[in-house]
């Protein structure tokens, strides 16, 4: 499923929308979610096209975009994933969507995880450039989710694991939380959600931040909001500074999840009000991909500015 991150652009095919409305306005109907909203464009942002394919054969993984204007920038990295059922590998991977050409880093990850997200912090205080941050992830070598933290400075080609000080370790039910919501915004990391999967109820609903700015033992803080229900595998977008927690997964009998078409959104500008109830997607869906674009998202036509997808 993630490999569609190498052509986010073509996103635009048949997806759903929430417009974006400021946080104080009256909350979106399930009207204005409809397809027909969805502005008119060219029939060939409404097309797939096929890209190159990649050299290595990962599930369960992620990759981000970094901008910039060094060789090492516009591009897409890829931090590892699962290669089968209990195997996975730590080669981190660019891709440069301009010429098409995938290129093995010679960087591994410290700790080689599954699903995961790869979060983008410009600046984490370090001098050391954009980074890649790997919060916990589950170990199929090991059958256990975990809780390091990893990062990745593509300027410098570093990889490296944080003190275990600095540890996401946030238990529900006597075990580690995993498959949260997670989103960056200001340069820092917001997660949210999750489950264990031992004991029932399973889910988690609480919400953290974590600063990679801060002393080593002081990144964590956690907010006093919840989002309801609790659930894992969120579909996230961050839109104006607004995080979109947009679905997810609410119930498991074992072996199947239950989607939700439950849709909150909490503005990070007005951490305050908590998660607010926003309308429902038309279709109740989960363990996906969020997009949000703003005014400076490159090479997005007009009409798609101020929505997530």
């Amino acid at each position: 499923m993630k490999k569609g991150i190498l052509l986010a652009v073509s996103i635009f095919a048949l997806m759903m929308i929430i417009s974006v409305v400021p946080m104080s306005a009256t909350p979106l109907t399930a009207t204005s979610n409809s397809i027909s909203s969805i502005p008119d464009i060219s029939p060939q942002t409404q097309s797939w096209t096929l890209g190159p394919p990649s050299p290595f054969q990962y599930r369960r993984f992620d990759g981000v975009f970094v901008p910039g204007g060094d060789a090492w920038a516009n591009k897409v990295y890829f931090m590892g994933g699962r290669t089968g059922v209990s195997t996975e590998d730590p080669t981190i991977w660019e891709f440069d969507p301009v010429t098409g050409v995938y290129t093995d880093t010679g960087a591994d990850v410290v700790e080689d995880v599954s699903n995961y997200t790869a979060n983008l912090i410009m600046d984490d205080g370090t001098g050391q450039g954009p980074a890649l941050y790997i919060i916990g992830g589950y170990d199929a070598e090991q059958g256990v989710n975990v809780g390091i933290i990893q990062r990745y400075y593509p300027q410098i080609n570093l990889a490296e694991e944080l003190p275990p000080a600095d540890n996401w370790s946030v238990l529900f039910q006597g075990y580690l939380v995993a498959a949260t919501g997670q989103a960056t915004v200001g340069n820092v990391i917001y997660i949210f959600g999750g489950w264990e999967f031992t004991v029932p109820p399973y889910f988690y609903n609480g919400t953290w931040v974590f600063d990679p700015s801060q002393p080593t033992g002081a990144k964590w803080t956690e907010l006093p909001y919840t989002i309801n229900p609790a659930r894992n595998y969120i579909q996230v977008a961050v839109q104006a500074g607004v995080i979109y927690a947009m679905g997810g997964e609410y119930q498991w009998n074992g072996s199947n999840f239950t989607p939700t078409a439950i849709v909150q959104a909490f503005d990070t500008a007005n951490p305050g009000a908590g998660w607010v109830p926003r309308a429902p997607m038309p279709v109740a869906t989960g363990d996906g991909r969020g997009f949000g674009f703003d005014a400076d998202t490159k090479g997005i036509n007009q009409p798609w500015l101020g929505h997530a997808y």
